[in-house]
């Protein structure tokens, strides 16, 4: 336990993102309660240990959650070898598992022009909550991003609204440009916010003027979306929905991969598929011989 401990500080000290040192903590406590169980040390953990820990993992976890938990063991023992004197990592050579192609889950044209007009339709909506859509909408920025959104981070250059990002995913600061009907319908709802006398800033506070959860933008996003009675629901789904239409827009994918915050190219890439899926529909819908 205590060599966790460390680990977590380090990751603290490396400035990593809260949601990635909780998901690492939640990973790494699960790994070390499962082999203190079985009495056996996290240093003394073999590559034969890794696979039946594997093992157990699939038969409550997808292909895809497995391997998150790979990347993330893997890691660790990477720094215990380099930090901590271990002669050998026992995840060194446990390979991935073979996941299945699935395609983000986003709100076609139709659906996001459904889900609108409901909502306009709809009195109990609250303001703030059309104007957070906007911005997910708008911006493909994640969650926890727009909550940390302050209204000092809001500027223009040029006629065009842009937020800047302090606190990401990947701990680097990033600008991110919007729409108009963004930039108007966030400076509209900021200049409401401004008449309240809130003591902090935030772009999208609480009712008692502190900073949203993320948890409040899930349980409100979602609420909103089922509208258009979708499995398709959650916050994150939105931010697929901006990739997949800037995409298929033709917004130039360097420029995308800036706008999301994707470290990796092949991560923008893969909207790229989702697009080709999209005209491959089309096609099979039209076609004479269809």
């Amino acid at each position: 336990m205590e060599e966790l401990l460390f680990y977590i500080v380090r990751l603290k000290t490396k400035k990593f993102a809260i949601r990635t040192i909780e998901e690492y903590s939640r990973v790494l406590y699960a790994f070390h309660n499962f082999f203190h169980n079985k009495s056996i040390e996290i240093k003394d953990v073999t590559f034969q240990d890794i696979r039946d820990y594997l093992i157990f993992l699939l038969e409550t976890n997808k292909e895809i959650s497995t391997n998150h938990h790979i990347v993330i063991i893997r890691a660790f023992y990477n720094w215990m070898v380099d930090r901590r004197g271990l002669p050998v990592n026992p995840c060194l050579h446990v390979e991935t598992l073979k996941e299945k192609d699935l395609l983000p889950v986003f709100l076609v044209q139709r659906e996001l022009n459904l889900l609108y007009k409901l909502i306009d339709e709809d009195n109990s909506i609250k303001v703030q909550d059309v104007t957070m859509l906007d911005v997910l909408v708008g911006t493909g920025i994640r969650t926890i991003e727009l909550c940390n959104l302050k209204t000092t981070d809001y500027f223009e250059d040029a006629g065009t609204g842009f937020f800047k990002l302090r606190i990401t995913k990947g701990g680097h600061e990033r600008e991110v440009a919007m729409p108009d009907y963004t930039r108007d319908s966030v400076l509209k709802f900021m200049q409401a916010i401004s008449l309240r006398g809130y003591k902090s800033n935030w772009v999208f506070p609480n009712s008692f003027g502190n900073q949203l959860t993320r948890q409040a933008v899930y349980n409100r996003i979602e609420k909103m979306a089922k509208k258009v009675k979708s499995r398709k629901k959650g916050a994150h789904m939105l931010r697929h929905t901006f990739a997949t239409l800037a995409m298929n827009r033709d917004v130039p994918i360097k420029a995308l991969q800036m706008q999301m915050g994707h470290k990796s190219y092949e991560t923008t890439a893969q909207y790229m598929h989702t697009s080709h899926e999209r005209l491959k529909n089309v096609f099979d819908q039209f076609h004479p011989k269809a």
